[in-house]
């Protein structure tokens, strides 16, 4: 899909993944996560990872990459706003190299334990995820946020009474301005990362 296309279409996937994750990991998980290392190194696409619903599922994710060599400055741990809810481990796996993606936006509440194989996984609100946010830049890891929707069900969609696809761009972006989060580290973030992620190297 990344070297030849999709098909007959000469379409070339952008990216590996995003790679589905369990917790605990299963063997074959484990597996998968080796094999997208390799095809990375081979094509040096980025990787993206859905770890599973456990505070423990991102690290343990990314020791396997690590220990897989994989180039962890090109690997996005998706829902972090979910998966670790504490900035003490949040910056442990920035520390490591990796990029984190806040992607519920619009999404709060919780996820009640027989959906989880954490104790329970609470959601922050908007303008929770918008100062953690602001708190990484202050402490110089603004190249390694991405955002994103994760608009995965049709109740997430405008016509279903969720937020959509311009959440961001029309009520997220103004709060982080409204934060003291300027346009350049904006831009950072919702330009700039992506088009570094998506370019191979």
């Amino acid at each position: 899909d990344i070297t030849v296309g999709v098909g007959n279409t000469g379409i070339r996937s952008g990216l590996i993944g995003e790679i589905g994750c369990s917790w605990p990991l299963h063997d074959n998980e484990r597996k998968v996560l080796r094999a997208a290392a390799a095809a990375q190194q081979k094509t040096g696409a980025c990787l993206s990872v859905h770890p599973g619903r456990n505070r423990k599922a991102p690290f343990e994710v990314i020791d396997i990459l690590e220990q897989s060599g994989a180039d962890l400055s090109r690997v996005i741990i998706c829902h972090i706003d979910a998966r670790v809810r504490d900035h003490e481990g949040r910056t442990q796996l920035l520390q490591k190299g990796c990029v984190l993606e806040y992607d519920l936006w619009g999404w709060e509440g919780h996820f009640p334990t027989y959906w989880t194989a954490d104790d329970y996984m609470d959601l922050p609100n908007d303008t929770q995820r918008i100062h953690e946010i602001r708190r990484h830049i202050e402490e110089g890891y603004g190249n390694q946020i991405f955002m994103s929707h994760d608009i995965c069900a049709k109740t997430r969609r405008v016509r279903y009474g969720g937020w959509g696809y311009a959440h961001i761009l029309n009520y997220v972006a103004p709060m982080m301005r409204q934060r003291g989060i300027n346009q350049e580290q904006i831009d950072t973030i919702i330009i700039g990362n992506p088009r570094r992620l998506l370019t191979f190297v």
